[in-house]
């Protein structure tokens, strides 16, 4: 635990009163929390809460490193965003119920100043290792910095209780919400919004320009196609038609395969992308599709991480 005067059994009861006021006001949850919001700011522990938040940063930037944002070094993510820290364990059902939500939020907000660092706080001894981590990162197409708290460093530091346990922290360092369980992470989404809002102002994201310096409209279209080209990961179902040709399930890449039944691809179905988006091939979205059947000429998909059968 913290061993500044701002800890995180203070963080849990400003949360919790936060929660328990929303509780009994439910119609007030933008008054409510805008008013948190300003207590927070208008504290005059400032200091003691942004070191609070600074030891947590100094003990995750000491942690391996398992995967890094393509957009910016850790060190620099952690300035001028808002800040997740999402503490988890692969092996967690609870972990596995929530880190989708996580993912959304990550595709929804990180061009709008919102970033999400993962750290991996083991429960099991197989969990340490690396390799079966960076396993996990690719089967769940996990897009964020991903850090290996191997010896539960900032776990016992922080003095999380357990997984899922999500920090937020605003770009000035200052500590906003602890949310700890299955439940409080489902609502996460809700809560950051009014966040958003509030720093609107003094939020420096770190944009995704990777198709900024084309030169023709050419250039972006190959780019497209060339992003749509890429390692088919876990495949889960295969599918034989009625005219014999077979749709393949690839729960890892988010995308469905079309191939004749010598193997040759016909088409590639959803941008590959984590969401749950209808239209066109090129724009449909999936989050871990698995089981597949025909059926009157139309085939059926289970999308297993949005809890939804597709057609």
């Amino acid at each position: 635990m913290s061993v500044t005067n701002f800890n995180t059994d203070l963080f849990r009861d400003l949360t919790f009163d936060l929660l328990s006021d929303i509780s009994h006001g439910s119609t007030k949850f933008d008054e409510l929390t805008q008013t948190y919001l300003n207590k927070i700011h208008e504290r005059i522990d400032g200091d003691e809460l942004r070191k609070y938040t600074r030891e947590i940063y100094e003990k995750i930037l000491s942690l391996q490193i398992v995967q890094t944002n393509p957009r910016a070094q850790l060190k620099d993510l952690m300035h001028g965003n808002i800040v997740l820290v999402y503490f988890w364990t692969f092996s967690d059902i609870k972990v596995s119920h929530t880190i989708h939500k996580v993912i959304g939020i990550d595709r929804r907000y990180s061009n709008a100043g919102v970033t999400v660092i993962c750290v991996h706080s083991p429960k099991y001894e197989h969990e340490k290792n690396k390799a079966n981590i960076k396993h996990d990162i690719e089967e769940r197409s996990l897009p964020f910095t991903v850090v290996n708290d191997s010896g539960r460093l900032v776990w016992k530091h922080v003095g999380c209780q357990l997984w899922p346990t999500v920090l937020v922290f605003g770009p000035d360092s200052l500590p906003i919400y602890i949310f700890e369980g299955e439940n409080h992470v489902q609502h996460l989404e809700r809560f950051l919004v009014p966040v958003l809002a509030h720093y609107k102002s003094s939020l420096c994201p770190i944009l995704n320009n990777s198709l900024a310096t084309t030169n023709s409209s050419e250039d972006v279209a190959t780019i497209k196609a060339a992003s749509k080209v890429k390692d088919f990961r876990y495949p889960s179902h295969i599918c034989v038609t009625s005219n014999k040709l077979l749709y393949i399930s690839f729960a890892g890449s988010n995308q469905l395969v079309l191939c004749d039944i010598d193997g040759k691809v016909i088409d590639i179905i959803g941008n590959g992308n984590v969401g749950m988006a209808d239209g066109d091939i090129n724009q449909a979205e999936f989050d871990s599709p698995h089981g597949l059947v025909e059926f009157n000429s139309c085939i059926y998909i289970a999308d297993t991480n949005n809890h939804s059968i597709r057609v």
